[in-house]
């Protein structure tokens, strides 16, 4: 529903109450007249000498007449606005049923991150542990070559002071 196409509910309501008080005046004038029209028609109107009873009574029935037009163009304007709007909702429902469908894979995509993550929190756990349990069997691996290094360079180094001991 565009700007240039939205009629204001305020401007609806002004104008129903411009024709209702337009229909009661147009009303009064024509009870006001009816009985001279009927009874007198070719007398002189009252207000204007130059014209008759009847054919003013006419003259305020035809403008009665218009007013009843004004009247059917002001229920097309209601009926057209109320389909506008009936059509404009329509979209705005389709929109949120949209958005809602949207927003509910969202959720489960979010749902299915945070097992997820937990999962690689775990993991994460699991490869800290074999981390850890890899440096200290290296550690260890370490100290038994240093100390097998240790003893073999000490006993190759009494070996040989005692060849040389010998040789002497």
């Amino acid at each position: 529903m565009s700007d240039d196409d939205y009629i204001d509910p305020i401007f609806l309501t002004d104008q129903a109450k411009e024709l209702n008080d337009r229909f009661y005046l147009k009303l009064n004038e024509i009870v006001k007249h009816f009985p001279n029209a009927k009874l007198n028609p070719d007398e002189q109107y009252i207000e204007d000498r130059t014209k008759t009873n009847k054919f003013v009574y006419d003259a305020m029935m035809k403008n009665m007449l218009l007013l009843q037009n004004d009247y059917f163009v002001y229920k097309n304007d209601v009926s057209r606005e109320s389909q506008d709007l009936l059509k404009y909702i329509n979209v705005l429902d389709s929109k949120i049923v949209e958005l809602d469908n949207h927003t509910n894979k969202l959720n489960n995509t979010l749902k299915e991150l945070k097992s997820s993550s937990y999962s690689a929190e775990g993991l994460f756990d699991d490869a800290q542990i074999t981390r850890n349990e890899l440096l200290v069997g290296n550690v260890f691996f370490f100290i038994v070559i240093a100390v097998g290094g240790f003893f073999g360079y000490k006993y190759i180094k009494s070996s040989v002071s005692s060849v040389s001991l010998s040789t002497k």
